[in-house]
């Protein structure tokens, strides 16, 4: 059960990341 903990925590951040990186990377190819 912790190893899904884990996964899904990971899954979390990198989730977050991306939504948070996704439009500097939008905005700097348009």
């Amino acid at each position: 059960m912790s190893i899904f903990a884990t996964l899904g925590a990971y899954a979390g951040l990198l989730l977050l990341v991306l939504m948070a990186v996704t439009p500097l990377f939008a905005d700097r190819e348009l």
